[in-house]
């Protein structure tokens, strides 16, 4: 009996793996294009442009910044970066980079990122996270 169950859950893996192995492309895809998202936000960040911050927003994003605010909506968080890349952290520059992309479903990834930020004036560093 546990032989025919084991035969059955490998056969079920190879069928899912078989079915999307047959999207490599559009899963490939996706992937540049978060990779991209990820990018330009640490561009937005370090030219101070909360426009171009915003536009990697839907507009009914949610969105918890590191110092814990939160903003609900594409035009709070361009507000709130105005406000930001205008005092708190004007001349900063900031680097983001993904560390690993999980798709839960074909319309929803898990992306973890590592984000750096400095003065205008200073490197990145390893250590230098938050």
């Amino acid at each position: 009996m546990k032989k025919t169950f084991y035969v059955v859950i490998c056969l079920v893996a190879l069928l899912c793996g078989t079915a999307l192995a047959q999207y490599p492309s559009t899963r490939d895809k996706d992937e540049a294009a978060i990779r991209a998202v990820v990018v330009e936000l640490g561009e937005a960040w370090t030219t101070g442009d909360a426009e171009r911050w915003g536009r990697q927003f839907t507009s009914d994003a949610d969105y918890m910044a590191v110092t814990t605010a939160f903003y609900k909506g594409r035009e709070a968080n361009v507000k709130a970066h105005h406000a930001l890349f205008a005092g708190r952290f004007k001349d900063t520059k900031a680097k983001y980079e993904v560390q690993t992309i999980r798709f839960l479903t074909n319309d929803i990834a898990v992306v973890h990122v590592k984000a750096s930020m400095v003065p205008k004036n200073q490197e990145f560093r390893k250590d230098h996270l938050f």
